[in-house]
């Protein structure tokens, strides 16, 4: 037989709502890729793409 765990293919397990991760490896290192992301916008503004831009691309243009 094989040991592997049993899985429901059941959508509603996929559906319901989680708590957030309390690791703080993965806390330190989400928050180190948002500081990062942000000081990468503030050095270089010129290369932001316009929101605009960005919603045409996808069809949301108002």
């Amino acid at each position: 037989m094989s040991d592997t765990k049993a899985r429901s293919d059941d959508i509603q397990d996929f559906l319901r709502p989680c708590a957030p991760s309390r690791d703080p490896a993965y806390l330190a290192w989400r928050e180190a890729k948002i500081r990062s992301a942000l000081a990468a916008d503030l050095s270089e503004p010129e290369k932001a793409i316009p929101l605009e831009k960005i919603w045409k691309k996808y069809g949301l243009e108002y």
